[in-house]
């Protein structure tokens, strides 16, 4: 059995051991780089309610426009996550205005009809909800779509309002709005049945002039769409708008000229004369003399008692100042001088015992005697 034990570890003995490990031996491929490999990635195709919170929560993220997300189970699924706010349009949140609106007029881009009256009729967004100054009827007349022109007009939407058809930049004005109405829009463009269903079914006013001075038929016959120009009555209205708004550059010019010749003359035939006659009298004559009156009363009690002192210390006051000013008097002067030059000094000694001292421009009495010191 011992043999047996030891022909078994001489056989284990005789097996080759494993290769000893040496990292960086196998050469590289110079063609690897590690950087370009990507681990494979799971990708899951979301529906179209989450696509519908995702634009929702995330202002960045667009609206998709597959027909999973404009499907209207979608959107029932959608408002029994979000209920309509019973709160009115202005009152409610900026950020569910901005998405309800885009999503209304990404509705209109798209014909989704049935998605359009699911938004209005649930509250959710109303027919006349602008987006960047442009309103729902003049998007679908914009893309010609009459079934949701005529759809958004049953709703409530207002058949003559105003709203932006484009934009352009001013240097004085920044971006200015083209404000049109939807049977100006239609008119430009020359859709006949549009001017027809607008006109005929909705009887939507031509007379009304846009602030640029535009009307249905001016922008008719400017863009050559003769069918249109033929149907719509004459119309002469808007000739005073559109020449200020032709000529809108040359009247800022003109405005800003009339204000600075207006200012320069407001300045010299009103601020300087009011400035002379009136403010300097005002300040330095009238305000002073109401302020001593005015204290004078508030101390007229003690008024009395004051001019008793003056007038009993006056005749002492004058005396005082008689004997002060009588050696200076010219007859009681002699005005005999006799003149000393000293180092630049001229002195001038009277026989009154005084000297009048005139040195470097200065002037001063000193005693005569104190001199002679």
């Amino acid at each position: 059995m011992s043999s047996d034990t030891n022909h078994g570890v001489a056989e284990e003995s005789q097996e080759p051991s494993p290769p000893e490990y040496e990292p960086g031996t196998d050469p590289t491929p110079p063609e690897y780089d590690p950087g370009t490999e990507h681990l494979p990635g799971y990708f899951r195709e979301i529906s179209g309610l989450e696509s519908i919170i995702l634009a929702r929560r995330n202002s960045t993220a667009p609206l998709s426009r597959d027909d999973i997300t404009w499907d209207l189970e979608t959107w029932r699924q959608y408002i029994q996550i979000y209920p309509p706010s019973t709160k009115s349009w202005d009152e409610r949140d900026v950020k569910e205005n901005a998405f309800v609106a885009s999503s209304l007029f990404m509705g209109i881009n798209l014909g989704k009809d049935d998605v359009i009256a699911f938004l209005i009729e649930n509250g959710i967004v109303t027919p006349n909800t602008k987006l960047a100054e442009e309103t729902p009827l003049l998007r679908a007349v914009a893309k010609t779509n009459v079934r949701i022109v005529k759809q958004l007009l049953d709703l409530g939407a207002e058949k003559d309002a105003l709203g932006s058809v484009s934009t352009y930049y001013d240097s004085f004005e920044g971006t200015v709005h083209v404000f049109r109405t939807p049977l100006q829009h239609a008119a430009s463009l020359g859709h006949l049945v549009l001017v027809k269903l607008l006109m005929e079914t909705y009887h939507c006013d031509d007379s009304i002039v846009a602030p640029d001075g535009q009307t249905a038929l001016r922008l008719a016959a400017e863009n050559r769409h003769h069918e249109v120009v033929d149907y719509l009555p004459t119309r002469r209205s808007g000739g005073f708008r559109r020449w200020k708004h032709a000529h809108r550059k040359s009247l800022r010019r003109a405005t800003k000229a009339v204000v600075r010749i207006l200012d320069f003359l407001k300045f010299f035939c009103w601020s300087v004369p009011k400035f002379i006659l009136w403010d300097i009298p005002k300040n330095t004559i009238v305000k002073p003399i109401m302020t001593g009156c005015a204290w004078c009363w508030k101390n007229r009690k003690d008024f009395g008692p004051w001019c008793k002192h003056q007038l009993l210390n006056l005749p002492g006051r004058v005396a005082r100042f008689g004997k002060r000013v009588g050696p200076w008097y010219p007859g009681t002067m002699d005005l005999k001088h006799h003149y000393l030059f000293r180092e630049g000094s001229l002195e001038c000694h009277l026989e009154d015992s005084l000297a009048l001292v005139n040195s470097g421009g200065g002037r001063h009495i000193i005693s005569s005697e104190g001199y002679a010191d």
